[in-house]
């Protein structure tokens, strides 16, 4: 994988797990990990996809766990079934619109690793608190 990383260079990462299995789960969280230790989440734009939606009575891992799972790694989330064509057009659209959002978050990374001031702390802080950025709106940073 970081091989591939390093040769494509890719300006998304679609992270997809299959909701009915739970070892696709726990690589899509490993995959997370990789990806947060080469600080490629920080920079590109992450897209962790919970696939087979449509399998409700087969399903191992809820929506809840996918979105808490996206939310503690700061990527987006989105559930899709391939199957009956759910929310597959939204993805396509979502991962155009974070390739667009790539230069912003780099200038946004380059500039949090600067010495932050006690003020812009605080109210990240506050912002974090209120919960005010979604990890299920694919439009956004």
């Amino acid at each position: 994988i970081e091989t591939l990383c390093s040769t494509y260079n890719p300006n998304v990462f679609i992270v997809m797990y299959s909701v009915v299995d739970e070892r696709s789960f726990d690589m899509a969280e490993q995959m997370l990990l990789f990806l947060w230790k080469g600080e490629y989440i920080h920079t590109r734009g992450v897209i962790l996809v919970g696939n087979k939606s449509d399998l409700e009575r087969t399903r191992k891992i809820q929506t809840n766990v996918g979105r808490n799972l996206a939310y503690s790694w700061n990527c987006k989330f989105i559930e899709t079934s391939s199957g009956i064509d759910h929310n597959v057009d939204k993805l396509l659209v979502g991962i155009l619109a974070q390739i667009k959002l790539n230069p912003l978050r780099e200038r946004m990374y380059n500039s949090k690793r600067k010495k932050y001031s006690v003020t812009k702390l605080y109210k990240d802080f506050l912002a974090y608190l209120r919960g005010v950025k979604s990890s299920e709106n694919l439009f956004s940073i």
